[in-house]
């Protein structure tokens, strides 16, 4: 998997996508100017209401359960800062604040999935339960589209918290300075720097 072959195929993946779901709205389609139409015309109602109660339920229990781990991850960084302080190139002080980050943009990801879908899933559980008004109605296309912007929002996630995603997108987009002539004084500041952020 050269890094060339990698950007082929990811052009290839994103321009196929897009022509393919964009042909639709081109010219290829059954549809009828002025026919609305909703998932509430597909399935029975008790079906929203099962499925939207258990998604939603596990966003909840996700969402918890995360805040429970990045409670924990917090006393351990307070614990590695601590040791961190008499030894900044500590190799086991690194893994953890690594393994610390990660658990950081996985609950990030998570909140974005439930900001983004949870509403989405409050109205399928409406649907179910036969609350819905022609408003409602009308903005559950709306609330359908909220949630493909999960997609949109989580490699800005990434990015944001990962060094090796940002480096992998400086690469990409010809960007990438190379840092590894600085010498190792730079090397070291770079190593307690990483440990004092959070």
């Amino acid at each position: 998997m050269k890094p060339s072959v990698v950007n082929c195929m990811i052009v290839f993946l994103w321009t196929f996508s897009f022509t393919l779901a964009g042909l639709p709205f081109i010219y290829f389609n059954n549809w009828d100017q002025g026919v609305r139409c909703s998932f509430g015309y597909l399935l029975h109602d008790w079906v929203y209401l099962v499925c939207g109660t258990t998604i939603y339920s596990c966003m909840a229990i996700a969402v918890i359960l995360y805040g429970l781990i990045l409670k924990t991850a917090r006393k351990v960084y307070a614990k590695s800062l601590k040791r961190a302080s008499v030894d900044p190139t500590n190799e086991r002080n690194r893994k953890i604040i690594k393994n610390i980050r990660s658990a950081k943009v996985m609950g990030y990801v998570t909140l974005a999935l439930v900001l983004n879908w949870g509403p989405y899933e409050v109205y399928k559980i409406r649907y179910g339960l036969d609350m819905t008004t022609d408003f409602t109605f009308n903005l559950s296309t709306w609330l359908v589209f909220l949630g493909i912007v999960n997609s949109v929002v989580n490699p800005f996630i990434y990015a944001y918290q990962r060094k090796d995603f940002r480096k992998g997108c400086q690469k990409l987009f010809g960007c990438y300075r190379n840092e590894g002539q600085s010498g190792s004084k730079t090397e070291s500041k770079s190593n307690a720097g990483e440990l004092c952020r959070y």
